[in-house]
């Protein structure tokens, strides 16, 4: 299971974990792939062992039972997850042997940090990359202009938007938690290592020449790439 959280989320996961027995109604996602269903709610209950986290699949909802005393060590780490951690950064609860706060046999569980600080320029990142992805529309948009449609664009705008505009080129670890999340680092260099040397080659060239570059194609299939794992984190 995985549950995503703001600092606001995670400091009232804590606080349910800590005054059992308490639910926290979760709020739906826009998307839940790669998983087959949604939770609806985390409920926390009071019992005389280590903490074991569970799936109740009729309420679909994560179930936390434990005693007072790891209960308040779970909920620490939460707290602590809350101050300490950036956007784009999860942790994993799960069991080990001897394991000192935590019961055999829970399922594991990530908790990610969930707050990307600006939304509006991660949106600008995922339309660039559809571009990028698209060989059709770069072909019949790119730099047209008809009657019935906005400008569609063209590849310097769309570099632009990625080197200039947001920055998460050609160094994209230096916009985790403020445009995009630790897993989406290495897609974003891997796009970056075979579209900037032919950047750097062109120059001013029209666009017709980068599509007819031979490294055109692996820039299109590491755009391709970059937006489906952003997307699929929303």
């Amino acid at each position: 299971m995985e549950i995503g959280a703001d600092p606001e989320g995670l400091a009232a996961l804590a606080a349910a974990v800590a005054n059992a027995p308490t639910t926290i109604e979760v709020e739906a996602p826009e998307r839940i792939w790669p998983y087959d269903e949604a939770l609806t709610s985390v409920r926390v209950e009071s019992s005389k062992s280590l903490v074991l986290i569970d799936h109740d699949e009729s309420a679909a909802a994560m179930r936390i039972t434990g005693s007072q005393e790891s209960r308040k060590v779970l909920t620490e780490n939460l707290v602590s997850f809350a101050r300490e951690g950036k956007p784009g950064e999860h942790w994993h609860v799960e069991w080990f042997p001897d394991h000192f706060y935590l019961a055999e046999g829970g399922a594991p569980v990530v908790v990610a940090f969930s707050k990307i600080q600006y939304p509006e320029m991660r949106a600008q990142v995922i339309t660039s990359l559809r571009s990028l992805s698209d060989p059709e529309h770069q072909r019949t948009r790119w730099g047209k202009v008809s009657d019935d449609e906005a400008y569609y664009g063209d590849l310097d705008l769309n570099v632009h938007v990625l080197y200039d505009d947001t920055t998460v080129l050609p160094d994209p670890v230096e916009s985790v938690g403020s445009i995009i999340t630790t897993d989406e680092v290495d897609v974003l260099e891997k796009l970056n290592s075979v579209l900037e040397p032919i950047v750097d080659e062109l120059g001013d060239e029209p666009d017709a020449a980068y599509l007819a570059h031979p490294g055109w194609s692996a820039v299109v299939s590491a755009a391709a790439d970059a937006v489906q794992v952003l997307e699929r984190n929303g």
